[in-house]
C-alpha cells in the first residue's frame, strides 16, 4: 500500500506518527480529498496550517518554504524540495521529481503550508507506538508461517492432502 498524502507530509513535517493509524485516520476521514479535511486532520494532530492559492506560479514558487502540499491536477502532493530547475514532490508514496515548468503545468496553484511543533504529535501516540511495536513481531510470524502454506495445500494430482504422501503420486512422496 502506497502512503498517502496524510502519512507523506506528517513524515515531512517531522510529526511522531504510527503510519497504521495515521493511514487509517486517513481512510476513514469523510473529508480525506480535500484541504478542509488535510487541515482538520493536521490540527487534529497539533499541527498548525493554512492554505492559500498563488497566483505568479512561475515567479513563486521557489519562494514558498517546503514542505507543503499542493493541488497537483486534481491530487494532492508533497512538495519536499524546490530548485532553480525541478520540483521534488511524493505522491502516493513515490519520490518523483519534475521540472518546473512541468510542475507547474499540473499544479493549480492552491497550497497548504503547514508547521510543527514541540506539541505535534499523534493523539495518543504512545500507546499506539506500543501496540505498533506488539503487532509487527507478530505480523512477521504469520508471514513467514504464509510462506510455508503450499505444503498443506491439497496435490493437484491426486487431490489428496500435502503430508499424507500418497505412494502412487510423484509429488506427494517426500
Amino acid at each position: 500500500m502506497g502512503k498517502n498524502i496524510f502519512v507523506n507530509y506528517l513524515g515531512l513535517l517531522g510529526v511522531k506518527h504510527t503510519e497504521s493509524l495515521s493511514h487509517q485516520y486517513f481512510n476513514e476521514h469523510p473529508y480525506q480529498y480535500n484541504l478542509y479535511g488535510l487541515s482538520k486532520m493536521l490540527s487534529d494532530y497539533g499541527v498548525e496550517n493554512a492554505a492559500t492559492r498563488i497566483l505568479d506560479k512561475a515567479n513563486d514558487i521557489t519562494e514558498i518554504q517546503t514542505p507543503f502540499i499542493a493541488q497537483f491536477s486534481s491530487d494532492f502532493v508533497a512538495v519536499r524540495n524546490v530548485e532553480p530547475d525541478k520540483v521534488s514532490f511524493l505522491w502516493k508514496g513515490a519520490k518523483h521529481d519534475l521540472s518546473i515548468a512541468k510542475f507547474i503545468e499540473s499544479w493549480t496553484g492552491i497550497i497548504m503550508l503547514a508547521e510543527s511543533s514541540k506539541k505535534s504529535i499523534e493523539p495518543n501516540y504512545k500507546k499506539h507506538k506500543r501496540k505498533e511495536k506488539e503487532i509487527l513481531p507478530l505480523t512477521d510470524c504469520i508471514n513467514q508461517v504464509c510462506q510455508f502454506q503450499p505444503a498443506i495445500l491439497n496435490c493437484t494430482d491426486c487431490n489428496s492432502l500435502r503430508g499424507q504422501f500418497q505412494k502412487s503420486c510423484s509429488c506427494c512422496l517426500p
